[in-house]
């Protein structure tokens, strides 16, 4: 294959990879959004879980949340690794390129103007051309680059993976906890269950009121008991 032809073949694989980059970009917020997703359905349920129910439900309840925390987790860490951590390499700014044509073309009017002082061809120097050694400059960089972002995205496509896989396993368990959430109502807020609602101060204020109507009550009885004792005894 020739120089040409490689050179295109790796500014193609350049660019390729820079689009694999944006497109991993996606899919991490994919995951990422589903991660939350189920954190939230878990923290509902765990906030909302009714404690007084059977005490098998809850163990299967609880059993499940914990094997799905078992597969969230290594996700969580998986999503991390594919989104931090991960530097590419880009090509050379336009003013690093620029430098780079000048030097090279300083350096081949020296090159021509020492083969003009010295004409004998055992003290000519060997012809250089900076047109060549850009192309030559572009074609390494292109190809460095190309490689290193591509060991970059096989890495963060594999950590994507993992956590695709991982949350697959953890809904089986989620959906589960979920089933034992809706149809045993383990839900404390659902219309179906009455809810007792007490409020200590209020309830102390009603239980001192009731001590002092039955303390009434006694006196009104013992009242009514002395005053029909001196009514027999007048009679």
């Amino acid at each position: 294959m020739q120089k040409e032809e490689l050179f295109e073949l790796y500014k193609g694989l350049y660019f390729h990879e820079m689009e694999v980059k944006e497109k991993i970009g996606n899919r991490i917020q994919i995951t990422f959004a589903i991660l939350v997703t189920y954190l939230t359905i878990i923290s509902y349920m765990l906030r909302m879980v009714d404690v007084g129910s059977g005490l098998f439900i809850l163990c299967l309840f609880f059993l499940f949340i914990t094997f799905s925390f078992c597969f969230i987790l290594p996700a969580i860490k998986k999503t991390k690794d594919a989104f931090w951590d991960n530097v590419y390499k880009g090509m050379p700014s336009a003013l690093a390129v620029d430098d780079f044509i000048e030097k090279a073309e300083k350096h081949e009017r020296d090159m021509c103007e020492y083969n003009k002082n010295y004409p004998n061809l055992k003290n000519q120097t060997e012809t250089y051309s900076a047109s060549t050694k850009l192309r030559e400059y572009l074609h390494k960089s292109f190809a460095t680059c190309s490689s290193h972002n591509t060991q970059v995205n096989d890495f963060r496509n594999y950590c994507i993976y993992e956590a695709t896989r991982f949350l697959i396993y953890a809904s089986i368990p989620l959906f589960l906890s979920s089933l034992l959430f809706i149809a045993y109502d383990l839900d404390t807020s659902s219309p179906r269950k009455a809810v007792l609602i007490y409020d200590q101060s209020l309830g102390g204020k009603i239980d001192e009121l009731n001590n002092l109507i039955k303390k009434q009550k006694i006196k009104t009885l013992m009242l009514i008991e002395a005053q029909s004792k001196e009514a027999l005894n007048v009679e």
